[in-house]
């Protein structure tokens, strides 16, 4: 039986600025649906060193002191998506805040 080889086929990325939009999407550039979706925050002022990371069935925040799952983020052929009304800041697009991305397919 031959392995299955779990080397990304594509990856892309990109960057942002938060505009606490509910399910906002973000172009991802890949040929299908990624299989991971790694978001970074950029601004210098940002302490808490937030890194979310999104697969397709969940998000999934990490965090120095915390480790959180939010269900509200998604990704499909042509974007993923981020923006909680609820907890903008842990669902990567708090307002004036700079994100940078990298999907993986």
């Amino acid at each position: 039986m031959p392995l299955v080889n779990p080397v990304a086929s594509a990856i892309t990325g990109g960057s942002y600025t938060g505009d606490n939009a509910v399910g906002r999407a973000i172009p991802h550039g890949l040929p299908g649906t990624p299989k991971m979706v790694i978001i970074g925050i950029q601004s210098p002022t940002d302490t808490d060193g937030l890194i979310f990371v999104e697969v397709p069935t969940a998000a999934r925040i990490l965090t120095p002191s915390t480790n959180a799952s939010l269900g509200v983020t998604a990704m499909d052929s042509v974007n993923f998506y981020v923006g909680n009304a609820t907890s903008q800041s842990n669902s990567a697009n708090s307002s004036v805040r700079s994100y940078t991305w990298v999907a993986i397919g």
